[in-house]
C-alpha cells in the first residue's frame, strides 16, 4: 500500500499533507523534487495526483462519519468500475494504484456481488473487478488467474497496471511473460501505450528473448521521440530489478506538468466568472410573450416576427450594429422558434421562451426508472446498470418550481473547452453558460414528465448515432439538438439536490465544481455500466466526473423582457 503519511524526502512534508495542499490551495507550486518523488510514489503519473488528492479528502470525511477502512475501499472500487460516475473518487486506474501491493482483503464482501463477472456476456471492465476479488481468495490457484488473462487480454487490461503488479508476484516467470506478451501486442493496441504500461510493470518481468523483442517493436512503432528513448532506458534499468525504485521525470516531463497546473489553477476561475455572466441580461422591450411558451405559441406569426426583430436590435444596441442578424422562425415538433445569428462564424442560437420547470425526475419518471430496474433484475451487470442511479434519485429530484426567463442558446452542442481556454472565452464576452436550469428546460422542450427528448424507452447506443446523423432534423420543440451527447458544462456550483437553490433560473453560486450534463456519446462505446443515464433529461453530475476528458459549452444569452 502506499503511506500516504511517509515523507515525499528525508525531513520533508508527507504525501498526505503535499496532495491536500493541492486539493485546498491549488495556488501551491510543488518543486521539481516533490513532483518527481510523488510520481513515484503514486505510479500513475503527476497528472493524477490531484484527483487522488480528492479521493483522500473524501476518504476522510466518510472515515470521520464513521466508515470502516472496507468500507471506504469497496465503495472507491464499485463507482471506479461502473465508469467512475458517483462518488468523488479517483478513476479506476487510480483505485489499483492505491492498492499496488495487492492488499485487497477489504475486497471479500464485494465477491456475492461480482460472482457473475467472468460470464461471456459480462464487460471487460466488469470482468477485471470481479477477478481482482480473486486475488484475495487463497483458494484460486495462481494458475488459474494466468490462463484467464492470457485467454481475455482485454480483462487483463482493464485490470489495471497495480492489480497487475499484485498478479505477477503470484505467478512464475514464464505465466508473467504470457500475459503480457498477449496484453501488449502492437496491431491491437496501441504501442506508446503499451510502452507506457510496460515501463509501470518492468520490475516484475522476466528479462527473456521474447519479452527484450516486444519492447523493440514497441519502441519502434511508438517512433524515435524523446518521451520514448526516456521510456526504453528506463525500462531496460528496471528490468528483473528487485524492490523499490525510484522515478525520475525528465525535465520536458516537469515542464509539461507545471503547465498543467497552471491550466489548472486558471481553471478554478470558472465558477466566479461563469457565475458573474449570467447576471448580463439584455433588455428587450415590449415582449412579454416572451415569458411563457404558451404566450409565445399563442401569439400569432406577425407578433412573434416582431419580437424576434425587436430582439435582435436589443442584441444590437448592446454588442454593437450588426453583431447579430435574424436568420428566419422555423418551425420545430409544431412550435415556432426564432433563430438568430451572430455577425461571424456558424453558431446559430435559438430564441427559448421562458417557462415554469420542475427540474428534476418527475414521480412518473422515476416509477418508470424504476421499473426498467426491476425488469432488468438479475442481469450480470445490474449494479452498475441501474445501481448508482437507483442510491442517487434523491439528488435529483424536485423541490420547488422553477420560473425561467427567456434566453438564446446555441441549437447544437458547443465545442469542447478546457476550463483555463472557458474562462477566456466568458471574459471576451458576450456568450456565457446556461444554467442547470436553463439547460433542462431547453433539453425537455416544453415536454413535461418524459425521461428523455424522445420519450421512456430506455435508449441505447443507435440513439447516439442517430442524433448526429439527424442534427437539427431532429430538434426538439425548442429548436433544439444533441442533448445527452457531450458532458456539457453549467453555470452552477454543484451540490447534492436542489434544496436551497435559485428558483428564477439563475445559476447556485459558490465555490467549487460546476454541473455537468449529458456525456453519453463521449463515453462510447458503451461498456454496459449505465452510460445511457446520460442522455436522461434530470440526470446531473459534478465537473470531477470529466477530470480525465474535456467538457463542451453551449453558448447562451440571457433576455429580460421588459
Amino acid at each position: 500500500m502506499i503511506d500516504f503519511d511517509a515523507p515525499i524526502d528525508e525531513g520533508g512534508e508527507p504525501l498526505r499533507a503535499h496532495l491536500r495542499r493541492w486539493l485546498v490551495a491549488p495556488a501551491h507550486v510543488p518543486d521539481d523534487a516533490h513532483l518527481r518523488r510523488a510520481a513515484a510514489l503514486v505510479l500513475l503519473g503527476p497528472g493524477q495526483l490531484e484527483p487522488v488528492a480528492r479521493w483522500l479528502a473524501w476518504a476522510d470525511a466518510r472515515r470521520a462519519e464513521g466508515w470502516t477502512a472496507a468500507q471506504v475501499g469497496a465503495r472507491s472500487a464499485r463507482w471506479a468500475a461502473a465508469a467512475g460516475r458517483g462518488e468523488h473518487g479517483p478513476p479506476t486506474r487510480a483505485v489499483y494504484a492505491l492498492l499496488r501491493d495487492g492488499d485487497v482483503g477489504w475486497l471479500r464482501p464485494l465477491r456475492a456481488d461480482l460472482e457473475a463477472g467472468l460470464s461471456a456476456e459480462a464487460t471487460p471492465t466488469h470482468r477485471a473487478v470481479h477477478l481482482f476479488t480473486l486475488l484475495a481468495d487463497a483458494e484460486v490457484p495462481p494458475a488459474a488467474l494466468a490462463s484467464r488473462l492470457v485467454a481475455s487480454p482485454e480483462v487483463a487490461r482493464a485490470l489495471g497496471l497495480a492489480a497487475l503488479r499484485a498478479v505477477f508476484a503470484r505467478l512464475d516467470p514464464a505465466e508473467v511473460e504470457a500475459i503480457y506478451l498477449a496484453m501488449s501486442h502492437p496491431d491491437r493496441w496501441p504501442a506508446s501505450g503499451a510502452l507506457e504500461e510496460t515501463h509501470v510493470l518492468a520490475d516484475r518481468l522476466p528479462w527473456t528473448p521474447a519479452v527484450r523483442a516486444r519492447l523493440e517493436r514497441l519502441v519502434a512503432r511508438a517512433g524515435d521521440v524523446g518521451r520514448v528513448r526516456w521510456l526504453r532506458a528506463h525500462i531496460e534499468a528496471l528490468m528483473g530489478a528487485a524492490g523499490p525504485r525510484e522515478l525520475a521525470l525528465p525535465d520536458m516531463e516537469v515542464r509539461r506538468i507545471m503547465g498543467n497546473l497552471a491550466d489548472v489553477r486558471a481553471g478554478l476561475r470558472l465558477g466566479p466568472v461563469a457565475e458573474a455572466a449570467c447576471e448580463r441580461r439584455v433588455q428587450v422591450p415590449g415582449a412579454a410573450e416572451l415569458l411563457d411558451v404558451a404566450r409565445w405559441v399563442g401569439c400569432g406569426d406577425a407578433r412573434r416576427q416582431a419580437i424576434a426583430e425587436a430582439t435582435v436590435g436589443a442584441l444590437c444596441a448592446a454588442f454593437g450594429a450588426g453583431a447579430f442578424r435574424l436568420e428566419g422562425m422555423a418551425v420545430f415538433r409544431g412550435t415556432p422558434i426564432a433563430v438568430v445569428a451572430p455577425k461571424k462564424g456558424a453558431l446559430r442560437l435559438a430564441l427559448v421562451p421562458g417557462g415554469t420547470l420542475a427540474r428534476g425526475f418527475s414521480e412518473r419518471e422515476e416509477a418508470r426508472l424504476r421499473a426498467l430496474a426491476e425488469a432488468a433484475a438479475g442481469t450480470a451487470n445490474h449494479f452498475e446498470e441501474y445501481g448508482h442511479l437507483l442510491a442517487t434519485l434523491a439528488t435529483m429530484r424536485p423541490v420547488a418550481p422553477v420560473r425561467v426567463a427567456p434566453f438564446l442558446l446555441g441549437q447544437a452542442p458547443g465545442g469542447e473547452m478546457a476550463a483555463a481556454k472557458a474562462v477566456k472565452w466568458l471574459e471576451k464576452g458576450p456568450f456565457r453558460l446556461p444554467s442547470e436550469a436553463e439547460w433542462e428546460h431547453a433539453a425537455r422542450g416544453g415536454q413535461v414528465g418524459q425521461l428523455t427528448p424522445d420519450g421512456d424507452a430506455q435508449p441505447d447506443e443507435g440513439v447516439l448515432r442517430q442524433a448526429r446523423a439527424a442534427k437539427v432534423a431532429g430538434a426538439n420543440a425548442f429548436g433544439l439538438w444533441g442533448f445527452g451527447l457531450y458532458p456539457e458544462v453549467c453555470a452552477d456550483v454543484y451540490a447534492d439536490g436542489y434544496a436551497g437553490a435559485p428558483v428564477d433560473g439563475r445559476p447556485r453560486t459558490g465555490a467549487g465544481p460546476r454541473v455537468v450534463r449529458g456525456g453519453a456519446l463521449q463515453v462510447s462505446p458503451w461498456q454496459q455500466t449505465g452510460e445511457w443515464q446520460l442522455l436522461l433529461n434530470a440526470v446531473r453530475q459534478d465537473e470531477r466526473a470529466w477530470e480525465d476528458g474535456p467538457l463542451f459549452v453551449r453558448p447562451a444569452l440571457g433576455l429580460e423582457p421588459v
